[in-house]
């Protein structure tokens, strides 16, 4: 891994022509320096001795290296996870009080946890094809979380907000940062979704999410225990992808700017297991992967199922107390 790293550290540093790192101050001065250490470190120790020398002593990356990347300890892994969840800040106020006029009140805790799960499913990856996976799944979620965003406002007023602080910052080399940023966004790879089984439904044309129908009347008759649960998790399952997908998405187009939690939604290919039905999965707003078993046959026990079931519904009455209470309010459209 620092070979690849290495060799791509050499190429971005080994031309004349001008890049972000540019925008660093003598940073070009330096190159050569950089382009020695990127060819001559080959090993994690020889890593950490360069980190040590650089900063005279002060960042030791040995525990880093024994724990997070060499064997990685699993334990400690989710410790130090754990432990930045606990100190996270409520970022979504932050935002809001520096930018009052973003319109995605709360997209930076959502970022903030994608992150998190992100570091868990790259500990968790088993091979190189897991860990692309996670990487290009990652970055779709929190790329598709500021979709329809407008983060315009974040280079226009940060070099204002800077100078409070007593930084100067050059509002130009803000906006070329950003237009860098924005376009390396555009430039990573995209996932590769599997096809779908034959088994799972097309989504209905009309809309950018389709609506998907699951045929659960064929769990209608079912008069077994078992058979009722199939019917009761078939109508819930096709409530949550359409509600999920096709509903929220046209609900962002109208309403994005409204400050209102909506619904959590992640990716549930991590998590949703089948016995020996087929997993059907559909790409949703935002980031959003929803998953359900063809013939719901959740390889999950009866109370992991209800746990989910509450959980839905207690975020969705919460949302929807939240938006009948806005639309009492006196408003002006």
């Amino acid at each position: 891994m620092l070979q690849c790293l290495g060799a791509i550290a050499t190429i971005c540093v080994d031309s004349n022509c001008r890049s972000m790192l540019d925008e660093l101050p003598d940073f070009r001065s330096r190159f050569s320096e950089v382009s020695f250490w990127a060819a001559s470190i080959n090993s994690s120790h020889q890593l950490v001795e360069v980190v040590k020398y650089y900063t005279g002593g002060a960042v030791d990356l040995q525990f880093i290296v024994d724990e997070h990347m060499c064997r990685v300890n699993r334990t400690a892994v989710e410790a130090t996870i754990s432990q930045l969840e606990d100190a996270e800040v409520d970022i979504d106020e932050l935002v809001k009080a520096l930018f009052p006029t973003f319109n995605c009140p709360f997209a930076f805790s959502q970022i903030q946890s994608f992150g998190f799960q992100f570091l868990r499913d790259f500990y968790n990856s088993d091979n190189e094809d897991d860990t692309y996976r996670v990487f290009t799944d990652s970055v779709g979620r929190m790329m598709g979380v500021l979709d329809g965003c407008n983060v315009e406002i974040f280079q226009e007023r940060l070099p204002e907000i800077l100078g409070y602080l007593n930084v100067t910052v050059d509002a130009d080399k803000v906006k070329t940062a950003f237009a860098i940023a924005m376009e390396f966004a555009d430039y990573l790879p995209a996932t590769v979704a599997p096809p779908q089984p034959a088994g799972c439904p097309v989504e209905a044309e009309g809309y950018e999410y389709g609506l998907v129908q699951l045929d659960c009347e064929r769990f209608q008759n079912e008069t077994s225990r078992c058979g009722r649960r199939k019917a009761w998790t078939c109508h819930f399952s096709e409530w949550r992808l359409n509600f999920l997908r096709t509903w929220l998405n046209e609900f962002y187009k109208r309403h994005g700017d409204e400050a209102i939690s909506t619904p959590e939604c992640a990716n549930d290919n991590d998590i949703v297991k089948c016995k020996d039905s087929d997993k059907c999965c559909y790409k949703g707003p935002r980031g959003c992967n929803l998953c359900y078993c063809s013939g719901h046959d959740y390889d999950h026990s009866h109370s992991e199922i209800l746990g989910a079931w509450r959980h839905s519904y207690n975020q969705w009455n919460k949302f929807f107390q939240s938006w009948q209470s806005l639309n009492r309010d006196d408003r002006c459209f």
